[in-house]
Parts: structure tokens; sequence; C-alpha cells
């Protein structure tokens, strides 16, 4: 399945921190061998969460700018993304049901553009950035400091003119 991580699941909610999501997933086709083509401008994979419209509504298929680009792993088969943005809800935004849309650009062409639907919680949640089966690594910002040892000279004194 292209969207293995967030997938809709009987009481399953995916955590949605500072208004985004993690999510990871496999391609079902390999953009190794294409040449490159001019249909699209777009090459890559992208994804879009958008609220669910209910069943029975169609999901418009057609690239969003909204969309935004995802890591593709070195063998061009899986990919993953973090601080995909997720739209403001009506309440708390917990129990919300979201679309995922995905597109997968190469050679010109788009070859696959799956959707998969879950529930979102502002709460305790599962989260595809861990590092359980189908997530990817949590990645921890570097905090610039600089190191104990380092003494910085004084500033040149001013130049007067």
């Amino acid at each position: 399945m292209p969207i293995n991580c967030p997938t809709a699941g009987p009481g399953i909610t995916y955590e949605i921190v500072g208004g985004t999501v993690c999510a990871s997933g496999t391609l079902s086709e390999s953009s190794e061998d294409l040449p490159a083509g001019s249909g699209t401008p777009f090459e890559g994979v992208f994804v879009l969460v958008i609220p669910d419209p209910g069943s029975g509504s169609s999901v418009n298929p057609i690239f969003s700018s909204l969309a935004v680009q995802v890591t593709v792993s070195a063998d061009k088969r899986s990919w993953s993304g973090q601080g995909i943005p997720v739209p403001p809800a009506s309440g708390s935004g917990s129990g919300t049901a979201y679309l995922m849309i995905l597109w997968h650009f190469a050679g010109g062409s788009l070859l696959e553009n799956p959707v998969a639907s879950f529930i979102g919680t502002v709460g305790t949640g599962l989260s595809c950035c861990g590092s359980g089966s189908g997530g990817v690594p949590v990645m921890t910002p570097k905090i610039n400091r600089p190191a104990p040892h380092l003494i910085l000279p004084p500033p040149p004194p001013p130049s007067i003119v």
C-alpha cells in the first residue's frame, strides 16, 4: 500500500502535533529507470492532508500547490515525511476524519495517486514518526551552542573617521 502510516482502523487515532502529522509508505511504481519527461513540471512524491468530505464524496485528484514534498529512500521504494500540515478542524481537532492524498511523479508522468483516511487527535495517539513498524526515525533538532572550551575574542574597537 503506498500510504502505510497513517491508515484508518477502528479506534486508532494519529497524533497531530503543532498542526502537523508524520507519514510513511511504499512506492508501487519505481521511478528508477524512467527517462526525464516533459508531461509535468513535478518530480518526486508529494502529500496533502485535507478534512474528509464524508462518504460518497469524491476527492479531486488534481495536484494541489499546497502539497508538500516528502523524502524518498535511496532505493526509491519507500517514502517518509514529517511536519506535514494538517488543516485546522472545528473544535479541538480530536476525532476529526482526514484524508491524505499522495502524488508520485516521475519521468514526466503521474505514477500513483492513492488516498488514505485516518482519524486525527490533538492528545495522545499513534505517531508515524516513531521507530516502530512502518515508522520513520524521529528527527531531533540540533541545538546550536558554542563548545564549552570555546572563548571568543572581544569585537574590534569602532573606527573613528
